[in-house]
């Protein structure tokens, strides 16, 4: 046998290039539905639903509220003394009146429902820490407005 019948060609050492893909824009990330932000959307817990706008974002009305809320603490704030429960119940007003604008289905521990009101979402969230968190986190995420996400706007 000939050293040429057992022999294969040379790799080709040019890399295959993957066609360039359209680079997707910082805005595509980070973009945001500023109708949803300030007149909410509906996210579901279970059975219940919370209409949520946004916590920052173009919900100025928050922004403003919870800066009032917070300058008399400002000093205590930098300086790291104000303890995360003392943070979130300085928040919640702000975060009830601009933030949480509604609810359905919302049931309590003995089968009835729990219409909305700010009395009633101040106590229910006091009474359950862990569901002011989750709503606060929620309302802050910027893909809970992300555009291609939003599919049940409030007024829509």
């Amino acid at each position: 046998m000939s050293d040429t019948d057992n022999t294969t060609a040379p790799a080709d050492p040019t890399p295959v290039v993957a066609p360039a893909a359209k680079a997707e824009s910082i805005f595509d990330l980070f973009g945001t539905n500023e109708q949803a932000e300030k007149t909410g959307v509906w996210l579901k817990y279970g059975n219940a639903e919370f209409l949520l706008a946004r916590a920052g974002g173009s919900n100025d009305a928050f922004t403003n509220a919870l800066s009032v809320v917070m300058r008399p603490h400002a000093r205590r704030l930098k300086l790291g003394r104000v303890k995360a429960k003392e943070a979130n119940e300085l928040a919640m007003g702000p975060f009830v009146d601009h933030v949480l604008l509604g609810w359905k289905n919302v049931v309590l521990k003995d089968g009835s429902v729990l219409p909305y009101s700010k009395d009633n979402a101040k106590q229910l969230l006091t009474d359950i820490p862990d569901l002011y968190g989750q709503l606060m986190e929620d309302a802050q995420a910027t893909s809970t407005f992300a555009p291609e996400d939003i599919s049940d706007i409030a007024g829509n």
